[in-house]
């Protein structure tokens, strides 16, 4: 087992239970500990607090299961940054509370709070995991973030798909109708894209990562790649260049979280070595 563990954040309803499978089927392939995370208040007695860990281990599939439980006092986003730091947790793994939004429990503010605080991926997950992913699709804006974003995916998921996906568009397209314009944008942004993929810490991918471009917005390319791929996790970085780039986790990617229907993982620009 790896001594740097995958932490699970639950508030112990039933909601969180596909982001508790989830963190378990990953701590089983990568070979990691688990620990299930739980934020209390500190209005909660030591006899609660015990019986609050009865409840973390009924939220497991197994009860008995090798799995650590930790109930630290405070906010949630708070508390679980500050666990996976004390951990040095390979990757916090988070439910949402409504699938048509992220609610009351991880809202935007929080995973964009655990993100830029913890400096570590966080997974976001909606579906219930029947499987290991198999095809995951990565955004791409050609910056640095977005290299490392698919760099730490493909060490994630060794086995799985990789689909790179750019949006573009063609600048004051209002007053260039002119075919060629487009294709000629289209030929300088695919020259980029192998620019990119020739980076040093992309190298020996290779084959493994196949790419497309989206002509049109960013939602909009991530829309359209999602129909012709039917991948089962979106993989993005955080502050890069243009939309993407944000203080905080920002209104593209909180989008995202939001009408993304497959699980989302988001990566940070800095991750400990593993």
């Amino acid at each position: 087992m790896s001594e740097r563990p995958i932490i699970v954040a639950t508030d112990l309803s039933p909601r969180n239970d596909r982001a508790v499978d989830r963190a378990l089927q990953l701590g089983a392939a990568m070979g990691r500990t688990v620990s299930l995370v739980h934020a209390r208040s500190p209005a909660i007695n030591d006899e609660t607090a015990e019986q609050l860990v009865a409840l973390g281990r009924a939220a497991l599939p197994d009860p008995a299961a090798d799995v650590e439980i930790r109930m630290p006092v405070g906010p949630a986003p708070e508390v679980i940054a500050k666990t996976a730091d004390t951990l040095d947790a390979a990757l916090i793994v988070c439910g949402v509370a409504r699938f048509n939004g992220i609610g009351d429990y991880f809202s935007g503010t929080a995973v964009d709070h655990i993100i830029t605080r913890g400096h570590r991926p966080v997974l976001v997950v909606k579906q219930r995991p029947h499987r290991a992913y198999a095809k995951i699709l990565v955004t791409t804006d050609f910056s640095d973030f977005s290299a490392h974003a698919l760099a730490v995916a493909a060490e994630m998921f060794p086995d799985a798909e990789l689909h790179l996906v750019h949006a573009f568009h063609v600048p004051f397209e209002g007053f260039q109708k002119a075919g060629h314009v487009k294709e000629q944008v289209e030929a300088d942004v695919s020259d980029e894209m192998r620019r990119f993929l020739a980076r040093p810490e992309l190298a020996g991918l290779g084959e493994r990562v196949q790419w497309r471009l989206c002509y049109g917005g960013v939602a909009k390319g991530i829309r359209t790649a999602m129909e012709q791929v039917q991948p089962d996790l979106l993989v993005a970085g955080t502050h890069g260049k243009g939309g993407w780039r944000r203080a905080t986790l920002g209104s593209i990617a909180s989008d995202l979280l939001e009408w993304v229907p497959i699980d989302m993982l988001v990566v940070p620009p800095e991750v400990p070595a593993s």
